[in-house]
């Protein structure tokens, strides 16, 4: 069918426009004279950004994070620092415009210095001062170098001068590589991305509002695993998805892989399609069946990579417009439109594929994203009739299981409590149960025919059913 409907874009935007920033008025307040535009200055400010801090060596290891700003009127540059492993520290930077030089003030757990100097004819800013070091009571000569590098990275070379040999020696020297926001996407997106997503409770909702056959979308299940194929890079996925709630209907299997474009300041997913899907179906519980894979045995479809920047409190991740069409064993000629909302509880997709002519193959129907929340799985035990207990896993959004003797169990989220669900194989009756609340800190207790059913959260087994 033609959909003869507005393009995805339209969707996409009513979802992410939600996402609002409300501007605060402040008291008028008189001009205060800045800094940036006078002499001096500005001759620090190669060294203020946002900065992952590596060693200045082949491992390049990863030293802390450091956040260096402006402040009163850039009269003033702050230092924030977070080591890998804990540690913190903050510096005041200022020029003196008097005496022509520079001067440091850092404090952190133990010890603190104190030093000042100037940018140098080579473009270096060096000072020299001393370490006061609380421990010991002690006082050192220090030195600290900053170098610019014409790839915009920063050197920080650090000198503590040795009383016994009258030498300085180096204390610690870094190198310091600009993040983008991307690296923060890339942070968030690890963190929310992973895990199950079921479409069931906005398909009952569709149903319930009485929506026509050709608005309503299909019920989706994804699932999305971190796995370790080095090959295809550092953040790669496993993702399965099936159909109504049936894990047999499964429609896609693929690889993710993550990655930075430094040139969008964006995240990229690349689809990569395995040669043969069916022989890794389950992969996301069991992981070696992914072995041995690399992307040369991979289809990817050139212009279908997915391009993620942040919108407030989601990522949203968008083909470029037109750009994706391949040929397909289903369906042949398709262009893909797709965009895909990332929430921390929740992904929507916003995607249609169509033949050339601009009819409908799969996708969104109507105008309205498939929202799929994210699923916490439970681990649910009974009794038989002989008293053998059994317990089986399901997921909270609408999710089934059967035990051995044919009692069915259906899980759902409600909006601020769990419901459990089971009919015995000889029996029209569903018995109903509900959680006190959403956050479940003890088992759903159910009393049917005098067995109990116990269901209580198992954020652990989300790949192991």
């Amino acid at each position: 069918m033609s959909t003869g409907r507005s393009g995805i874009g339209a969707a996409l935007l009513a979802l992410v426009v939600g996402v609002l920033i409300a501007a605060v008025p402040g008291h008028a307040q008189q001009p205060t004279p800045g800094c940036s535009d006078k002499p001096g200055f500005k001759d620090f400010d190669f060294w203020v950004g946002e900065w992952d801090v590596y060693s200045n060596d082949s491992a390049r290891n990863l030293q802390g994070r450091n956040v260096i700003t402006y402040h009163h009127a850039d009269c003033l540059i702050k230092e924030q620092w977070r080591g890998a492993g804990g540690s913190t520290g903050t510096s005041l930077n200022y020029y003196n415009p008097i005496t022509k030089r520079w001067r440091q003030l850092w404090v952190s757990a133990g010890y603190a210095i104190d030093y000042s100097g100037g940018l140098t004819e080579a473009g270096e800013m060096r000072l020299e001062g001393t370490l006061e070091n609380y421990t010991s009571g002690t006082s050192v000569p220090f030195r600290g170098i900053w170098t610019p590098r014409e790839d915009g990275t920063v050197v920080q070379h650090f000198d503590l001068f040795d009383q016994e040999s009258g030498q300085w020696q180096v204390w610690f020297e870094g190198l310091y590589v600009r993040r983008t926001s991307a690296d923060d996407d890339l942070a968030t997106f690890v963190d929310w991305f992973p895990g199950r997503y079921d479409s069931s409770l906005q398909l009952a909702r569709q149903r319930a509002a009485g929506l026509p056959a050709d608005d309503i979308n299909y019920r989706r299940h994804s699932v999305f695993r971190r796995i370790d194929l080095p090959a295809f890079g550092d953040v790669v996925y496993y993702a399965e998805q099936y159909r109504d709630g049936d894990p047999q209907k499964i429609y896609r299997q693929r690889i993710y892989s993550v990655s930075i474009d430094t040139a969008r300041d964006a995240l990229r997913l690349r689809v990569h399609i395995p040669p043969e899907p069916s022989a890794l179906r389950g992969a996301y519980r069991q992981p070696s069946l992914l072995a041995g894979l690399t992307p040369d045995q991979m289809t990817v479809w050139p212009g279908c990579d997915l391009y993620w920047h942040r919108k407030g409190e989601v990522l949203v991740g968008k083909l470029d417009q037109g750009s994706c069409t391949f040929r397909s064993e289903q369906y042949g000629d398709v262009v893909l439109e797709e965009a895909l909302i990332l929430h921390k509880d929740a992904l929507w997709f916003a995607d249609r594929g169509t033949d050339p002519a601009g009819n409908y193959l799969f996708g969104m129907k109507g105008e309205t994203p498939t929202k799929a929340i994210k699923a916490r799985s439970f681990s649910c035990a009974a009794k038989d009739a002989t008293g053998q207990e059994q317990t089986v896993l399901l997921h909270d959004q609408g999710g089934r299981a059967v035990f051995k003797d044919g009692l069915m169990l259906t899980l759902d989220r409600l909006v601020d409590r769990i419901r459990v669900r089971a009919r015995a194989p000889d029996d029209d009756v569903v018995h109903t149960a509900f959680s006190e609340t959403d956050t479940v800190d003890s088992p759903v207790v159910l009393q049917l025919d005098g067995r109990q059913i116990s269901c209580r959260l198992a954020p652990d087994a989300a790949y192991e059913y």
